[in-house]
């Protein structure tokens, strides 16, 4: 899934990695979505289910859906099914998602917003019988100016998760404890830190910092 974030199209492509990739293949586009919402942002896969979550800089609330494609008739028509979305504007406006990440056991989502700035932790369990989460708020946290990107990390053996927030005006990450909905540390960066990724042998933490065009390593 491609996203467009000045319009409500969402362009959805086909690659077969088992052999597209060795034969040096391009995705094909298989068509443009036209029922999402304006300025979608992200587009991320339940951890624990095919299930897809879909921020947007323009409305109060996380799309979630389902993509169902007849693999094997390829010319049978995508269709996109709906589902609860986490509304966001319970608690307050919330209009302003930039990027969303999901805890490996896949119950709790966390969602950067910048209206106002903010990690905003959801349920997302697995319903036992089936179906569809409850996709509910249940925690705010307060950030900095610009809120970009979020990245959740479980350090193996220590069943723990932290939840790192990039704030790209204000040169900072944001360490978060999302069972005490609070922040519990903050990493200064270099100007406009934007992706961050962890590297779990060395414990180590790699952020862009868009405007200055470094990479700050820092020991997590």
């Amino acid at each position: 899934f491609v996203t467009h974030l000045t319009s409500n199209q969402v362009s959805v492509f086909r690659v077969d990695p088992s052999e597209d990739i060795s034969r040096d293949i391009p995705p094909e586009l298989l068509y443009v979505d036209t029922s999402f919402p304006e300025s979608i942002s992200a587009i991320r896969r339940h951890p624990m289910m095919d299930l897809f979550y879909a921020p947007s800089r323009a409305i109060s609330s996380v799309s979630t859906f389902r993509f169902l494609w007849d693999a094997v008739d390829y010319e049978n028509e995508p269709r996109i099914y709906y589902g609860p979305p986490i509304r966001m504007n319970e608690f307050y406006i919330g209009d302003d998602a930039r990027a969303i990440d999901f805890s490996s056991d896949g119950t709790q989502a966390f969602i950067t917003n910048r209206s106002p700035n903010s990690v905003i932790i959801a349920d997302v369990t697995p319903p036992s019988g089936g179906g569809w989460p409850t996709n509910e708020v249940v925690g705010v946290v307060a950030l900095d100016q610009g809120p970009s990107l979020v990245k959740a990390w479980e350090p193996e053996g220590t069943g723990k998760i932290y939840v790192y927030a990039t704030c790209y005006n204000a040169d900072r990450v944001y360490v978060i404890d999302p069972f005490l909905r609070a922040k519990v540390d903050t990493i200064a960066t270099g100007d406009g830190p934007h992706v961050m990724v962890t590297d779990p042998f060395r414990n180590l933490g790699y952020i862009v910092n868009f405007i200055e065009s470094t990479v700050s390593v820092v020991d997590l």
